[in-house]
């Protein structure tokens, strides 16, 4: 097997609200690697495997999840989301992360569409968030992602410009405009699990998540999403630092 060793540039790392390597071998914390001090304590049927940098958080889709202990720090309106995901199925929404309370008060929902639900197609990766005025945004991909393949996604929400994008694979793959801010709900945010719903539980495995407060820009794209997983273990140098409505 190939190894080798891959880097961040110092950019990418700027205007992170939280970042979790999910390096972890043992115990139930998640460190945030950021100064919010977001760290995730699991709970229910989760653990730690090999993931496409180093690490990665393994959740048996049925009870694993993560809710944080802060949620001001999260409340902007301009933000993006990074991960790597790998999902063994969509026989119900598969969601990697949330701050949700109900369908129509989500500042975000990352998830994988359940089969057979409408609204989207089977297993395909999609996007909602909730603004203050109007109903939800909406994106979501064409191409299905429950293949248990590691995937890369990137959401971006910018309010003052109106826009929202997801791009998967580095690809951009849907877009919209002129919406107006999010809504903050009332709850932290949650990774795993999407709490305005039953049994909405991640299965599969999730690596590198990282939220910020400002939109990525291409060459950032193009670096987070830029590793091959199916062909190069990947190692990571960083510093340690201190139908009803879905």
């Amino acid at each position: 097997m190939i190894c080798i060793q891959f880097a961040y540039a110092g950019g990418v790392n700027d205007g992170l609200l939280a970042h979790w390597t999910f390096d972890e071998v043992e115990g139930t914390l998640a460190v945030d690697s950021t100064s919010t001090g977001a760290d995730a304590e699991f709970s229910g049927d989760f653990g730690w495997g090999d993931g496409v940098l180093d690490g990665a958080l393994e959740l048996a889709g049925t009870n694993g999840k993560a809710t944080l202990d802060t949620m001001f720090d999260f409340n902007v309106t301009t933000y993006s989301i990074s991960c790597w995901f790998r999902c063994e199925n969509a026989d119900r929404f598969r969601t990697i992360t949330s701050r949700n309370i109900g369908w129509q008060n989500r500042q975000w929902w990352l998830t994988i569409w359940q089969n057979n639900y409408g609204g989207h197609g089977n297993g395909v990766l999609a996007f909602r968030m909730s603004p203050v005025s109007g109903t939800y945004v909406d994106l979501a991909s064409e191409v299905r992602v429950d293949d248990n393949e590691w995937h890369h996604a990137i959401v971006t929400v910018d309010s003052e410009s109106g826009e929202a994008h997801l791009y998967l694979d580095g690809e951009l793959v849907d877009s919209i405009t002129g919406f107006s801010s999010p809504k903050f709900p009332n709850v932290a945010p949650s990774i795993g699990v999407d709490p305005s719903g039953s049994n909405r539980y991640f299965l599969g495995a999730i690596d590198d998540l990282r939220i910020y407060e400002r939109v990525l820009t291409p060459s950032e794209r193009t670096q987070l999403s830029g590793a091959s997983p199916q062909q190069v273990r990947v190692v990571r140098w960083r510093e340690i630092g201190g139908q009803d409505n879905p």
